[in-house]
């Protein structure tokens, strides 16, 4: 019941925080550029990312397949901000 799928490009409010999420970093790092957003989120790296621009926080969760390492992933916690990297 807690999961939806939102498409190609996921734009949501929860709690007071604006989140935009899409897979391409640079479609990503423009959105963050506007300033409209708390957090965005994109992936396609496969490396962790956990940066601000201007007032948004810019993160890649990493990956949880890559050949050569161990799968991994990021929790953000939108209340006390505070962002932990998870590996297997």
């Amino acid at each position: 019941d807690n999961v939806i799928f939102h498409g190609e490009v996921c734009d949501i409010d929860r709690g007071g925080v604006r989140i935009f999420m899409q897979h391409r970093p640079h479609t990503v790092a423009s959105k963050a550029d506007t300033n409209t957003y708390d957090v965005c989120v994109h992936g396609h790296t496969h490396q962790v990312r956990n940066d601000t621009i201007g007032d948004t926080r810019l993160i890649n969760p990493g990956a949880l397949t890559r050949r050569g390492s161990s799968p991994e992933w990021a929790v953000l916690d939108t209340e006390t901000s505070n962002f932990q990297v998870q590996t297997v």
